[in-house]
């Protein structure tokens, strides 16, 4: 009786140390799970940390760029602004009269009616010399024209103007001697100057701008076709065409 209860004894703690090693593996395995479950976490957190860093970064540079862009906006629209005369430069005894091409913000003074008749031909503002009309300047000009550069201004408005003034010269051949970029009070412009063949007048002298301003392209040429003329009549159509393009201003 007494050996059948020590085998009864020693199998039930067999039992019990069996169930004890069970659960101790079984904690391990938590244990191990949850180890890994935080690792998990931890690399998704630094995951979304590194993301959202990244994200900051990705938005500052953005920022930058849009600010650095509205600056750029800024100045241009600043030194356009500042572009243009504002007639202390100008000799207005010279060009005592003021053009705007309609519906523009776009102005130049102009020769004096005494000596220069005015007169409109399609987008031209002409004036013609008092009496024999050898002599003439033209502005060329509309609002409702776009360009996109002053080279697309020249190729457009330089022959514009002589399909305006075909009544007074109707262009044969051309001859420049002279077409350059330049820069006046703040504008670039294309400066041209040469020969042109014209009707009954051969080697008439032509000078003249092509600009934008604010927007709006424009021509101002002149024309001498008195006959042997000389250098000086050449050299005072070029001041009164110099004096136009300096008098280029803003008008509200």
């Amino acid at each position: 009786m007494k050996k059948m209860m020590a085998i009864m004894l020693a199998g039930a703690m067999g039992v019990s140390l069996s169930a004890c090693g069970g659960d101790s593996e079984s904690s391990a395995e938590i244990a191990a799970q949850t180890e890994t479950q935080d690792a998990e976490n931890n690399d998704a957190a630094e995951t979304e940390e590194t993301k959202s860093a990244g994200e900051t970064e990705t938005s500052g540079e953005a920022e930058t760029e849009s600010e650095a862009s509205a600056e750029a906006q800024t100045e241009s629209e600043s030194a356009q602004a500042a572009a243009g005369s504002d007639g202390s430069d100008v000799d207005r005894e010279l060009l005592p009269g003021e053009w705007n091409i309609p519906m523009t913000t776009l102005a130049v003074y102009t020769p004096d009616a005494s000596e220069y008749k005015q007169l409109e031909k399609w987008l031209t503002q002409a004036f013609v010399a008092i009496p024999d009309g050898e002599k003439l300047v033209g502005v060329t000009g509309a609002s409702w024209e776009e360009f996109d550069d002053v080279d697309a201004v020249h190729a457009k408005y330089f022959d514009e103007f002589f399909h305006d003034m075909q009544n007074y010269c109707h262009l044969n051949e051309t001859t420049l001697t002279t077409e350059e970029h330049v820069t006046i009070n703040g504008i670039e412009a294309i400066y041209y100057e040469g020969i042109v063949d014209c009707s009954e007048y051969e080697d008439s002298y032509v000078v003249g701008y092509s600009f934008m301003f604010e927007g709006v392209g424009c021509n101002i040429s002149g024309l001498d076709m008195t006959p042997d003329q000389t250098d000086d009549d050449r050299q005072a159509m070029k001041e009164l065409v110099d004096e136009m393009m300096l008098s280029v201003h803003h008008v509200d």
